[in-house]
């Protein structure tokens, strides 16, 4: 198979429908177990199960691949001078597990910035996973350029195309939200992760914050009838056309502890995830306001959840 897949990243993946280990094929990955067969494309095993996909998924889907095509891969660098970006990585040394971890998940790994300083300062094997395409053509071309390893594949978040029990450290940041039913996504972060392994998660929270500002956006509150309404104006009254990050939810910090808990991990912890906010739309005399408003529990728009399986 051109571009042939590494042994260590092999024994990583599985199929999304039945878990089983896949095979390495001329053109394609083979399931074990059922043996549906996988593309591989450009490098990259598409191992997406799209024929299950929602309309929803669909929608955010075609967004998110529109909005990845667009961007271009950042100077060599230059990651760290993003204020975002670097907020992201200083998080992720600050809560990631005490010593050694051997592999690095990155769960919506976009186009794997995050994942290449990782792979540069730990050495290990960091594997990808996000439902675009292009995004993960990003992340391979960026990898490349960098003289790094790594691989990305196309999957969902819901039915993640890796081995139970098998990754010690998974970050996923602004994507666990993405979908009607967190839960789901929540329980297949906690199948991967080894014993005592963690996650981290940055999730959009309820707050004054996401209930104003982020509507702009389209984002969805996990409350009772507010949910109900916030869908029908922004997917069938304005047929999602603001809705730029395809669709998003945000959660109660009481409601995001109990998905976890409810998935069996053993610790969680939900606080402030403080990241430089952008506000874009708004006058640069407002946003200095806003930047001081998000310190306070009312406005936070982020929060980050650290949660430990049992060993």
């Amino acid at each position: 198979m051109q571009n042939s897949i590494s042994k260590k990243y092999l024994e990583l993946l599985a199929c999304p429908y039945c878990q089983s280990a896949l095979a390495e094929q001329e053109s394609h990955l083979q399931c074990a177990g059922c043996s549906r067969a996988f593309p591989v494309k450009e490098g990259i095993p598409l191992l997406m199960p799209m024929e299950d996909m929602s309309e929803i998924d669909k929608q955010s889907l075609k967004n998110w691949n529109q909005s990845w095509q667009a961007r271009v891969l950042p100077p060599t660098g230059d990651i760290e001078a993003d204020p975002a970006f670097a907020d992201a990585l200083q998080h992720i040394r600050e809560h990631a597990p005490k010593g050694a971890w051997e592999n690095f998940l990155e769960a919506g790994c976009g186009d794997g910035q995050k994942s290449l300083v990782i792979a540069r300062q730990k050495k290990i094997t960091c594997i990808g996973v996000d439902a675009c395409f292009e995004a993960c053509k990003l992340a391979k071309r960026l990898f490349a350029r960098e003289g790094e390893e790594g691989l990305f594949v196309v999957g969902d978040l819901k039915c993640l195309p890796l081995q139970t029990g098998k990754i010690k450290y998974s970050y996923a940041g602004g994507s666990m939200e993405h979908f009607p039913d967190t839960q789901v996504a929540v329980n297949e972060a906690f199948r991967v992760l080894k014993k005592g392994g963690r996650i981290t998660a940055t999730i959009p929270c309820i707050s004054l914050a996401t209930l104003i500002y982020a509507q702009l956006w389209g984002n969805i509150p996990e409350l009772p009838v507010l949910r109900s309404l916030a869908e029908w104006f922004h997917m069938r009254l304005l047929k999602g056309q603001h809705m730029r990050f395809g669709y998003e939810k945000s959660f109660t910090t009481r409601r995001l502890k109990r998905y976890f808990t409810t998935a069996g991990f053993k610790t969680v912890r939900v606080d402030e995830f403080k990241t430089h906010m952008e506000f874009t739309f708004l006058p640069d005399w407002i946003k200095a306001v806003a930047r001081r408003l998000v310190r306070w529990k009312w406005f936070w728009p982020v929060v980050y959840v650290d949660a430990d399986c049992p060993e």
